[in-house]
């Protein structure tokens, strides 16, 4: 499944910004020692861009708010990628990952396994590491004024902010979905998570 030459459009709703304890608990499982150069697809708040301990001119991004298309920029091989991709656009951004990159790690709802249309992919490219998460993440939230005409999700994490549309304050709360630090590892890439293939809850 190619990914050059596609844009990427992503619908307000699918930008859900990662919360830092999400990230933390992944950064753990790492061998940073042997982790000499990243990148982050989908840098959008630089919630994980900004905790991978790596110098500046060791880190590659890209951000459609900031003008880099990931689907459409050649990025360098590297020995890492983390992202919290769109769910509309998942399947895409781990395809082309998994040509720049021996570990390849992707936030996604733990039943993104389960689909028809993704079978194929699965069968060709299982997961080696399943870190599923004990605590929900908190990038939901919606506003609770009745009078408001806005009752969409909110891609808002911490701290609470103000409706963009009635200005009460809202905080954000978990959904009714697990999920999940999803792990592809090869060659090289296998000493870089420290726990041996297997599913883990954190």
């Amino acid at each position: 499944m190619s990914a050059k030459n596609r844009g990427s459009i992503v619908i307000p709703q699918e930008k859900y910004y990662t919360p830092e304890r999400t990230i933390d608990v992944l950064l753990k499982e790492i061998n940073w020692d042997k982790v000499d150069s990243f990148t982050e697809p989908c840098r959008g708040t630089r919630a994980i861009y900004d905790k991978i301990p790596l110098s500046n001119d060791k880190k590659y991004w890209c951000e459609l708010d900031e003008g880099r298309d990931y689907l459409n920029t050649k990025m360098p091989k590297v020995d890492l990628i983390i992202t919290n991709p769109p769910f509309s656009l998942t399947l895409e951004f781990i395809t082309n990952a998994l040509t720049e990159s021996d570990c390849v790690i992707i936030l996604q709802r733990l039943n993104y396994l389960g689909s028809k249309v993704r079978k194929p992919f699965w069968n060709q490219n299982p997961p080696t590491h399943l870190f599923v998460l004990s605590e929900r993440p908190k990038f939901i939230a919606k506003c609770k004024n009745k009078k408001c005409n806005n009752n969409d999700s909110y891609r808002i994490t911490e701290p609470a902010f103000k409706c963009v549309d009635c200005g009460e304050e809202v905080k954000p709360q978990s959904d009714s979905t697990e999920y999940c630090w999803f792990v592809f590892s090869k060659g090289y890439g296998e000493q870089i998570i420290k726990r041996p293939r297997g599913v883990y809850v954190l």
